[in-house]
């Protein structure tokens, strides 16, 4: 799986990319919580496009990377299929084994 998604808003690019700190940036500046992510998936989905631009776009504000969400639904419907890459990318620094141990001790 490639890591880093690359989209074009207004014939700008944007580059979308998670590490290990920018996740948990993610989950503690953002708000970014998968476990909601079904019960809530619109602010999620915003949440989740907001921290997946920190890395490479930390000098747009919070507000104009919402702006740039809607804009590229607008323009091209994808929004979500962005929002699934940085999920998988979140999913990925979990290692299944580990998580399903944790479960199973639960």
């Amino acid at each position: 799986m490639e890591d880093v998604m690359i989209i074009t808003i207004e014939e700008k690019e944007y580059k979308f990319e998670f590490d290990r700190k920018r996740i948990i940036k993610a989950e503690e500046v953002y708000a970014v919580n998968l476990s909601e992510i079904k019960n809530r998936i619109v602010s999620q989905s915003y949440r989740v496009w907001c921290a997946g631009l920190d890395k490479n776009h930390s000098n747009v504000s919070v507000e104009a990377r919402m702006d740039l969400y809607d804009k590229y639904n607008a323009e091209t419907g994808k929004s979500m299929e962005v929002v699934g890459f940085l999920i998988e990318r979140i999913a990925s620094f979990i290692n299944p084994t580990q998580a399903n141990t944790v479960e199973e001790n639960e």
